[in-house]
């Protein structure tokens, strides 16, 4: 009614004016209250805030279409029990309740730049995917679930006869390169690995020397960029004495530029040496995982209200008759699909009355007489509740379908009886998606889930209980979204002073590690040690789950001969104290617990070999 009566207060001005012309208008106003069915049309009715599409039943799909030729429509799908929008949905900054994404063995639509933002659910690999315009990507890797840095371990697994200069030493094989468009080893020029990408990059190699001399020897390895530069820090000295082994191994972290290339460089002094087993050279680049986006700060104070401006002047409106595509001035009056309108800004196109930039409404059509509007409306809006009673207003499909798209006044949004398929985009103006912004499953899990059918779902859920954000894996339990990097560690250790006097390899740590999955590890040992005998040597070794990592060099990843016996420290029968260290790399292809084992012996019976301050680290690298 109180439209109606704004309607009738602007007409009358218009009727003034004309009156000033000598025209009398004559206009009615009808309102609706009651109940009303189009002519002809015995499946279409309006009941109070209600209006039902195939009131009568007839079933197939129900179409509320917007426009005779715009071909936009509102569509329940009856044979996939939805409803179908025909174009983008925009939800003006609100939010999107109980959604879930589309399931396919693969996606329905090509990934190109039409289709950037589109996901979708592969049933098969149980995994999320998003179009970024060229193909599409794992969802759990853009929420962060894991991170596999980009790496490069080569080797030389021949020998190689040290000299008193400097050489480039040439790896023939590549054990890992993941990410070649970052890192590489260098097919051509094998002594090479090529940066691709700049950033920062750690670096570790590790290599044998082994003399023929009966005097001392000594052997040294650094790191060469682009053939020109001995990087900083990247140099490492390995001293022997009479003719034993020991593994030397440098790691250190630089900052590279694209185009850049590493080589690793070895040299001896005067005493003939070579390589013992392989030569390793690793290159890492260390990447930082994305944070989560701050909080929104705090609103500011309102300024002052502003000076108000000088009223304007009045102005006359002039009726021009039905709206035509030409310019219009400040205060001319059209008629547009049975509305009046009257210009506020001139127009220099074709502007219709539907632009509030250019026009504004004097007086709306009013509605329909029963038996006058069929089966559609030529109007661009069609209005619900035209009388503002309130509550829940009702788009209904069907008389006993029961499917309905409602205005929830109570809550202040739009709900659909059922589920929503898009045909095109789903687009939200807003900065947040919220799931449960009700509360109404507060201290319950909140989940994303991907339908599987049969089959198991594919789920992103927030742990109410433990605060962590989980997925679900193919057996259809969860785990916590984590970075690979460092995750899986296990530390082994023995700090006390053992001694024995025979050949046979003794544990020093014996121990199994957590069930490990299936990845990449870091494997680092590190132990004190002395032998109570200048003429033969120490000996140490590792198994991993039964397995010698030393088997290239002997079974032997430590054999060391001290420089003198003097002293009786811990009852070991010598003074003598060195230090051992080495890193090796391990592919677990069958994941669950595996057994440690770090031994020592003597190379000759009968003398005290002893193992103090012995450590054991494994972390997953990827």
């Amino acid at each position: 009614m109180r439209t109606a009566l704004l309607a009738l207060k602007k007409l009358s001005r218009i009727s003034a004016f004309f009156a000033l012309l000598g025209v009398n208008l004559i206009y009615c106003l009808v309102v609706f209250a009651d109940d009303f069915v189009p002519e002809s049309e015995d499946d279409v009715t309006f009941s109070a805030n209600v209006l039902t599409l195939d009131g009568d039943n007839t079933g197939g799909d129900i179409e509320l279409k917007f426009g005779q030729a715009l071909s936009e429509s509102l569509q329940w799908d009856s044979s996939n029990a939805r409803f179908s929008l025909s174009d983008n949905l925009n939800l003006g900054g609100n939010q999107l309740y109980n959604t879930r994404l589309e399931n396919a063995v693969s996606p329905a639509v090509a990934c190109d730049g039409t289709q950037v933002g589109r996901m979708y659910f592969n049933t098969t690999d149980l995994n999320s995917y998003v179009c970024n315009g060229t193909q599409y990507n794992p969802l759990e890797n853009t929420l962060g679930s894991t991170v596999e840095f980009p790496a490069v371990q080569a080797r030389r697994t021949t020998a190689y006869t040290l000299t008193t200069t400097f050489t480039d030493i040439t790896l023939d094989t590549t054990d890992v390169e993941n990410s070649p468009t970052i890192i590489d080893h260098d097919n051509t020029v094998r002594d090479r690995i090529l940066i691709n990408e700049t950033g920062l990059y750690q670096v570790i190699y590790s290599f044998t020397p082994g003399a023929t001399a009966t005097a001392t020897h000594q052997a040294f390895g650094r790191v060469r960029l682009n053939d020109t530069t001995v990087i900083n820090g990247s140099g490492s000295q390995n001293k022997n004495y009479q003719g034993e082994f020991s593994t030397t191994s440098s790691s250190f972290i630089v900052s590279l530029n694209s185009g850049d290339f590493l080589s690793l460089q070895l040299s001896r002094d005067a005493a003939a040496d070579s390589t013992q087993g392989d030569v390793f050279f690793s290159i890492l680049k260390i990447e930082g995982v994305k944070g989560d986006k701050g909080d929104i700060g705090l609103t500011g104070a309102a300024g002052a209200n502003g000076i108000n401006g000088t009223n304007g002047a009045d102005g006359d409106i002039t009726w021009e008759g039905p709206w035509v595509a030409q310019n219009y001035l400040v205060n001319q009056a059209v008629e547009f699909n049975g509305s009046s309108y009257v210009c506020i800004l001139n127009t220099v196109s074709n502007e219709d009355p539907t632009n509030p930039t250019y026009w504004e409404l004097l007086a709306a059509k009013g509605a329909d007489a029963p038996g006058g509007a069929g089966s559609g409306t030529d109007a661009e809006t069609f209005i619900l509740d035209q009388d503002d009673t309130g509550g829940d207003v009702s788009l209904q499909f069907g008389a006993a379908l029961n499917e309905f798209l409602t205005w929830d006044n109570t809550n202040g949004r739009f709900s659909l009886s059922d589920d929503l398929r898009l045909g095109g985009n789903l687009e939200h103006s807003g900065n947040t998606l919220t799931l449960d912004a009700d509360n109404a499953g507060a201290g319950a899990n909140t989940s994303i889930v991907s339908e599987q059918g049969t089959d198991l779902n594919g789920e992103i859920r927030y742990n109410a209980t433990s605060n962590q954000w989980e997925l679900s894996n193919n057996n259809g339990a969860f785990g916590k979204m984590t970075t690979v990097y460092g995750t899986e560690f296990n530390l082994f250790q023995s700090t006390a002073v053992s001694t024995q006097n025979t050949t046979t390899f003794q544990n020093k740590i014996n121990d199994t590690t957590t069930a490990l999955p299936v990845g990449i590890y870091k494997i680092d040992i590190s132990y004190n040690w002395n032998y109570d005998s200048a003429t033969s040597g120490f000996l140490g070794r590792f198994l991993f789950d039964g397995v010698n990592l030393a088997a290239a060099y002997n079974n032997e990843m430590h054999r060391q001969e001290p420089k003198d016996t003097a002293g009786a420290f811990g009852g070991t029968g010598t003074d003598q104290k060195y230090g051992f260290s080495t890193t090796y790399y391990v592919n677990v292809t069958t994941p669950g617990t595996k057994t440690v084992q770090l031994q020592w012996a003597a190379a000759a019976g009968g003398i005290n070999s002893s193992i103090w301050n012995a450590n054991v680290e494994i972390i997953r690298v990827e």
